[in-house]
């Protein structure tokens, strides 16, 4: 996404605000790579992650005209992303749907972020793919706030202030669940990684 001046973000806004159709289109285009890889990160599903955007741009273009503009725009739908994710595997743990296994090995899946690196050989190709779903099911066991904590961090990069703000953790916790969260994921990775070369 192009940073917009805070004049820009405003006008947008405002357009948002009147109902504007080009402007929830351009909002829908910007961010929905944003707020699926972030639903999926957090659900593990690409249907889940599917229905997760849809309602987030739905509470978006709902709420917008209550929108005071005390964060930029890209904050208020990262909270609202967060939020939702947490009401759904909340939703799913009450139906004993929420899953630990395996992310799907599926068209549409996020492309890397946050532990990617360019592979260039069809060995290392696949042992890229292996590595990855490795992560992905070590990022699938964390509890939530952990996930989210993680996700925020070392793939959207939001700093530590921000992650407070999205997530409502106080700033100590956010460091302590991320801390965690980076030790768990490092550890199962690291077990996988003496497996391999043994």
């Amino acid at each position: 996404m192009t940073s917009l001046s805070p004049e820009e973000e405003r006008r947008w806004i405002r357009q948002l605000q009147r109902g504007n159709e080009r402007a929830i289109v351009r909002l829908v285009r910007t961010f929905e790579k944003r707020v699926y890889n972030h639903a999926y990160r957090m659900l593990g599903r690409h249907d889940e992650a599917l229905d997760i955007s849809q309602e987030v741009f739905l509470t978006v273009v709902t709420k917008v005209r209550g929108f005071r503009g005390d964060s930029r725009l890209r904050r208020w739908i990262d909270r609202i992303t967060h939020n939702h994710c947490l009401n759904r595997i909340k939703y799913l743990k009450r139906r004993h749907q929420e899953r630990h296994r395996v992310f799907e090995e599926e068209r549409g899946a996020p492309s890397r972020q946050g532990f990617s690196t360019q592979i260039p050989q069809p060995d290392q190709q696949l042992e890229g793919s292996r590595s990855e779903a490795v992560l992905n099911r070590a990022i699938a066991a964390l509890d939530p706030d952990q996930r989210s904590v993680l996700i925020l961090r070392d793939i959207h990069g939001l700093t530590y202030d921000e992650i407070a703000d999205t997530t409502g953790l106080p700033l100590g916790t956010v460091k302590s669940k991320l801390h965690r969260a980076r030790q768990e994921v490092a550890l199962v990775y690291r077990r996988w990684r003496e497996g391999v070369a043994e």
